[in-house]
């Protein structure tokens, strides 16, 4: 059920959301966030990790909302984070800043320097490649 209801609010969001100024395609964009998902919260939007304070399908923590509040000037509180539609658009404006390795979401700016962070990217790759299967039109 929790991935019927996530595909729900996904297929809007194929639609609308826009490209990113960096270099990524949309559909690629829309494919590591379904796999950022998955890895993150299974596709619950009422996730929540006490231990890291994270919030909501991309469990958002507020290190993340503090950079975007600082760069882009806006007034993001973690709360809000449990919407989707503000969790995904922080996601892609945290991408947008630190570049599009999803390494970096799970890592911090310098996410994609740390071998840590390499299993991350490959459960992520295991998501991303499922959705882009059934993404055919």
């Amino acid at each position: 059920m929790r991935k019927l209801l996530f595909f729900a609010l996904f297929i809007p969001i194929k639609c609308y959301a826009p490209v990113l100024s960096y270099e990524i395609n949309h559909d690629e964009f829309l494919s590591i966030l379904w796999g950022v998902v998955m890895v993150e919260s299974a596709g619950d939007m009422k996730a929540y990790n006490p231990a890291e304070n994270a919030v909501g399908l991309l469990q958002v923590r507020q290190c993340v909302i503090d950079d975007i509040n600082y760069y882009y000037g806006t007034n993001y509180k973690l709360e809000e984070m449990y919407n989707p539609l503000k969790a995904i658009t922080v996601f892609k404006r945290y991408l947008k800043i630190y570049g599009n390795d999803v390494r970096i979401w799970n890592g911090g700016p310098q996410g994609h320097k740390k071998t840590a962070t390499i299993k991350y990217k490959n459960k992520v790759n295991k998501y991303k490649r499922n959705i882009v299967e059934i993404n055919i039109s």
